[in-house]
């Protein structure tokens, strides 16, 4: 029993090992003025073996987003690490660090 405990304990430590900070960026460029400004969207941390990462934003943003880019999923890969689209007079860039070989599919859960 002590043994299972212990391998518990130690696969348990390797997941932590194994986790990466995601960080995601939305960059919007004002073409009318001319203005650039870069925030942060949010953050999680994910494991390797997580393919759907939820992140958590209020309702506006959630709406915000659904009516730049039409949807509210967004697939990332290490090649595919950004979405880019116009609306009205702004650039808007979705951006995540993803880890080289990860897939990761972030979706936007809008909170009441």
């Amino acid at each position: 029993m002590f043994a299972s405990i212990v391998i518990g304990l130690l696969l348990t430590n390797l997941n932590y090992v194994n986790a990466s900070k995601i960080d995601i960026m939305l960059d919007v460029y004002n073409t009318k003025y001319d203005m650039h400004k870069t925030k942060s969207f949010g953050n999680a941390y994910t494991f390797e073996s997580s393919n759907v990462l939820n992140v958590f934003i209020t309702m506006h943003k959630f709406d915000r987003i659904k009516e730049i880019y039409g949807v509210t999923e967004f697939p990332f890969t290490y090649q595919k690490n950004a979405y880019t689209a116009s609306y009205k007079v702004w650039e808007v860039t979705l951006s995540a660090n993803i880890t080289p070989g990860n897939k990761l599919t972030i979706k936007f859960v809008p909170i009441p």
